[in-house]
């Protein structure tokens, strides 16, 4: 399985529509990074999708966040310029192999909870829009 490689430098809003949010993260989180809200602590931290309670995306990172109780920007919803080459019309998912990565839903193996992301409208922007389903991969 392959994530995406992100150049963070160019992650950013990529169109009118979208929504931002300054919210606290609990860990380093860089931009592009998918996250997850925390309600025992109130705050975000990288989201994977090993488990159905880590796989509930709430939004991606465009500003980052360096530690614990830092502000950073999250992009709750819209296009967002993701800063790696994507395909066109291809549908991008939670990853489960490293906490805050992203790649395509085909490499989605058993057993792994189904986040989608959005889907690439061009080669550089991601229609980002979460559908967390709850279902592991059969």
């Amino acid at each position: 399985m392959a994530d995406l490689i992100i150049n963070t430098d160019l992650v950013g809003p990529g169109g009118p529509g979208g929504r931002v949010l300054q919210s606290i993260g609990s860990v380093a989180i860089d931009r592009g990074q998918p996250v997850v809200y925390d309600s025992a602590t109130n705050k975000w931290s990288l989201a994977s999708a090993d488990t159905v309670d880590n796989a509930v995306v709430g939004g991606l990172c465009i500003s980052p966040c360096a530690a614990d109780g830092d502000t950073f920007s999250l992009w709750e919803i819209g296009p967002v310029i993701l800063g790696a080459t994507l395909v066109k019309g291809q549908i991008y998912v939670l990853s489960p192999t490293l906490s805050g990565k992203i790649f395509t839903a085909a490499e989605l193996t058993t057993g792994d909870f189904v986040t989608i992301l959005g889907v690439a409208s061009s080669s550089t922007v991601l229609e980002f829009d979460p559908v967390v389903s709850g279902i592991d991969r059969a």
